[in-house]
């Protein structure tokens, strides 16, 4: 039962009110409650001095409400604008997280900083200047407030500190173990740039931060909710359109639950059996000679997500069925299917964004920035909401108003406690309850205040914990940091082309080079050098958009064209090194330090199988083998003839005296020619496949990628002959046909 103005009104009757006054009930109820002109009635008390039903409970905070609360809880973050600065840091053992001031965004251009800090920062305005010091300038941003004051912030100061290169951390950790007068000259000059960084970026940090909450008003504030509110709806429409659609859904959904041809359900989790070629021969023979034996090994589909499962549903002390493990597995499938869908629907339509033609690159990058603000803040407040929400359970569960109305409420049920202690005031009444007994009229007072504050504490976790839901459920949440990861990304292709070939040719020389040492047992080498070296290379390739899937290769010729392009950027560091007379060996040891690395960089993962150096070396070789003879030997014959054709100058009395059938024959469709596309498809394919064997994976895992890109590449060199064979017969038949035109004409005039 509710009070409205003094009637007592059931809640049909209340949303009726509501319905008339032409007002949501939410909206109407809630206001109500804050004005005072809806009040809850508990059973507790009909009038002072008359019988009371019962007592009122605390709410159940475990309990779902049926009723429609609004889903849009506010949200004001006013007096935390400046959370972006910082970032989260989880401790790997505690599993503890707190927040440290990050400095990345001061590595930033000063061009690019202005953009962001105007959409982070509404109502001051920001431009790109010059600071000048004692001996050099520096890039910098002059902000202006709402009044006039200006300060000039520094940018472009660099990522020595953010990432410190390995001699400056050994440099450091010495320091802080056995202080600066041990460190020699070169150490003290590490530490001292490394020093003279963190502090810019300090000042700098420090700057922006003063200034903006100096002369923050109360117009900016609204400017900020205005804008972040703007950039949280537009994350939210960007997220909702790239969600799975129906086929896509519907995709998903026939992977995981197939049927067979008479409609039963097929086992996706039955263990599969697969059959292993081995080989004899070296070199070419290998890939033509006959099989003498096979090796079956059986494998289990899914085999990651059933343990996972296994864990998440309790492991061994829980001892879940087949059925609950499988279901389980299914779930973490569908999930990862749908995020999956996601980060490509995604990565779609920032490549759209990108192709505008009719858009500026500065209009584009805004587009991006906006938007990345807009998840950004969207991933904060709900961040912030799960939190208090947490918090807020805690308190509705066990906190001290639950405790108080607990201690209340018993005191109202038990019979021995008669309230001879409770001083009442002069003209106060007593209150009847239900159960006859007489309470001091304050008290009860005081129980009403304390139920109606706890019951808005209720109402505000119901309605924030259908908000979070509502957006865990749309899969907003768990989308955002993939989202975040593309929308920071480059889309410009050529321009990724060019970076990716030219990362290959680096990458081969220092995986050579570390290849090198760890063969010949050179203990010098600098493992977490190269490891820091090659994280770098691998974040720069992170920079821009992720590249296209095997499986989507397929797709559209957009897709196939892209995926051409990455294939060519990434293969053409090894056509040069075969091309070279030291190419064997370059890939032969590149590849041996690539085996080497990875699992070294593995056996660094939390709970990972720690191996022998005699284990990485044997994989190692094994690894640089099979590259070299499955790989590098038929790409070194199908260059070999390429260049073979090229550098061949065929005459036309060759043409001539042997005919051109049989030039046609010998120069272009040949056995050794054919032998030669084919050896480069199954090669990389075997390539593939060994190396799965060597790291315990199946050893047709990513063998159809290999196969294709040998194909394309093998098709594509071993075209060379037939495409100059062709240009010279061109040539001659152009030759031919311009001097029988001159004979023609020179017999008309005769």
């Amino acid at each position: 039962m509710f009070e409205y103005n003094n009637e007592t009104l059931t809640l049909e009757e209340l949303q009726e009110v509501a319905e008339l006054k032409g007002v949501e009930f939410d909206s109407f109820y809630n206001d109500g409650l804050k004005e005072g002109n809806i009040v809850e009635k508990t059973k507790d008390v009909a009038e002072t001095g008359a019988p009371v039903a019962s007592i009122t409970p605390a709410p159940d905070v475990s309990a779902s409400s049926s009723e429609d609360i609004s889903l849009d809880v506010p949200f004001d973050d006013t007096k935390d604008k400046h959370n972006w600065l910082t970032k989260e840091i989880i401790n790997p053992t505690t599993g503890d997280k707190t927040q440290q001031k990050d400095y990345s965004f001061f590595d930033k251009s000063d061009s690019d900083a202005v953009d962001d800090l105007s959409i982070k920062y509404p109502g001051f305005e920001f431009e790109t200047t010059i600071m000048f010091g004692d001996v050099n300038s520096y890039n910098a941003v002059k902000a202006t407030a709402p009044n006039g004051e200006e300060i000039d912030i520094e940018f472009n100061i660099g990522t020595e500190y953010t990432a410190p290169d390995t001699r400056t951390k050994k440099a450091l950790d010495k320091r802080s173990k056995t202080g600066l007068k041990s460190l020699n000259s070169a150490e003290k000059n590490l530490v001292a740039k490394h020093d003279n960084i963190n502090l810019r970026k300090e000042n700098a940090y420090d700057s922006l931060i003063s200034f903006i909450d100096k002369n923050t008003t109360a117009e900016t504030d609204a400017l900020y909710a205005k804008s972040r509110l703007e950039t949280v709806k537009g994350a939210k429409k960007y997220l909702t359109e790239i969600a799975p659609d129906s086929n896509q859904l519907e995709e998903i959904n026939n992977k995981f639950f197939p049927k067979d041809e008479f409609g039963k359900d097929v086992d996706i989790f039955a263990p599969k059996t697969e059959s292993v070629k081995v080989f004899q021969g070296g070199g070419m023979d290998v890939k033509f000679a006959s099989p003498t034996s096979k090796i079956t090994k059986t494998i289990q589909p899914y085999e990651k997500e059933l343990k996972q499962a296994f864990e998440e549903l309790g492991g061994i002390e829980a001892n879940p069925s087949k059925e609950q493990i499988e279901a389980k597995a299914k779930e973490i499938l569908i999930s990862q299917a749908k995020k999956d869908v996601q980060i490509k629907n995604g990565d779609q339509k920032l490549e759209d964004l990108d192709s505008f033609e009719f858009l500026s690159s500065d209009t584009k990058e805004q587009i991006k920035n906006k938007l990345e603000l807009g998840l950004d803040n969207l991933q904060r407040e709900y961040a912030s909401k799960s939190i208090y929400l947490e918090s807020l359970g805690s308190e509705l569960a066990t906190g001290k108003l639950r405790k108080k109305l607990d201690v209340t409420l018993q005191k109202f049920e038990s019979e021995e406690y008669d309230y001879t202690d409770t001083e009442m005031q002069p003209g106060e009444e007593l209150v009847t309850l239900e159960s006859g007994r007489m309470i001091p009229e304050s008290v009860y007072n005081q129980y009403q205040k304390d139920y109606k504050e706890y019951n808005e504490m209720y109402n505000n976790y119901m309605a924030l914990s259908k908000d979070v839901v509502s957006n865990v459920d749309k899969g907003f949440i768990e989308a955002i940091p993939d989202q975040l990861d593309l929308v920071k990304r480059n889309y410009n292709g050529v321009e990724e082309f060019f970076v990716d070939a030219g990362l290959g040719f680096v990458e081969l020389a220092v995986d050579a080079g570390y290849g090198t040492a760890k063969l010949f047992g050179d203990p010098s080498v600098d493992e977490q050098g190269v490891q820091d070296f090659k994280n770098k290379i691998q974040n720069i390739r992170e920079s821009y958009r992720k590249d296209v899937s095997f499986d989507d290769a397929f797709s559209s010729l957009e897709n196939f064209g892209s995926f051409a392009a990455q294939e060519a950027a990434n293969q053409i560091s090894i056509f040069a090194a075969l091309s070279t007379p030291l190419g064997w060996g370059i890939i032969g040891t590149s590849s041996f330090g690539s085996q080497y690395q990875d699992m070294v960089q593995r056996e660094q993962q939390i709970g990972a199988v720690k191996t022998s150096k005699a284990k990485k070396y044997f994989t190692s070789l094994g690894a640089a083998g099979a590259e070299v003879v499955f790989g590098a030997a038929p790409t070194y014959m199908i260059l070999k003839n390429a260049k073979s054709a090229l550098a061949n100058n065929v005459a036309k009395n060759d043409i001539f005296g042997k005919g051109i059938s049989d030039y046609v024959k010998n120069n272009m469709i040949t056995t050794k020619g054919v032998l030669s596309v084919v050896a480069e498809g199954e090669g990389e394919a075997l390539t593939t496949g060994f190396q799965n064997i060597l790291n315990d994976r199946p050893f047709s895992q990513d063998a159809n990628h290999s196969r294709f890109t040998g194909y394309m590449f093998g098709t594509t060199l071993g075209s060379v002959p037939v495409l100059k064979s062709t240009l010279v017969l061109f040539s001659i038949c152009s030759t031919l046909g311009s001097d029988m035109l001159s004979t023609s004409v020179n017999s008309c005039r005769a």
